[in-house]
């Protein structure tokens, strides 16, 4: 097996005032719909759940993510996961402040690490088209939240 961890972050303006992207963010039923390939999103515990998403097939490589994480909700301002178990270390952080003319800044923080399927030279080979397919997939998560939010 191995491994390859890759981080987004940013900080992005949505319409949405704080309540509604905090309601948003901590809510894991609604932020699916951000997300890409979700099969199941199992909520296991009140901050615990278990999520299931499309596997996914490159270069020979075959990866199903299948993860749980804990989440921790802040004051109506932070969202906060950590890894739990499973075969895609996720962890992150989103923080919410109000802006004075309306709307709703977002910081997001987010590293994901697959535990592939592939020898650690087999991952040399791949990392580069790996890195660039993670990157892509918590870009468009946070380039579906900004639409959702700005509705």
């Amino acid at each position: 097996m191995a491994k390859v961890a890759v981080t987004e972050e940013c900080t992005f303006h949505v319409t949405a005032d704080a309540s509604s992207a905090y309601e948003f963010f901590s809510k894991p039923h609604l932020f699916r719909e951000a997300m890409e390939g979700v099969l199941r999103c199992e909520v296991m515990e009140e901050d615990r759940v278990r999520w299931l998403l499309e596997e996914q097939s490159d270069q020979g490589i075959r990866f199903q993510p299948d993860y749980t994480v804990q989440y921790t909700c802040e004051d109506g301002q932070r969202v906060a996961w950590e890894f739990i178990e499973g075969n895609l270390r996720n962890d992150g952080e989103i923080r919410i402040a109000t802006l004075p003319d309306g709307g709703s800044e977002i910081h997001y923080r987010e590293t994901v690490e697959p535990d592939l399927p592939i020898t650690p030279l087999m991952m040399m080979l791949v990392k580069p088209l790996v890195t660039r397919e993670l990157r892509t997939g918590l870009q468009h998560f946070v380039q579906r939240s900004q639409v959702r939010l700005s509705a």
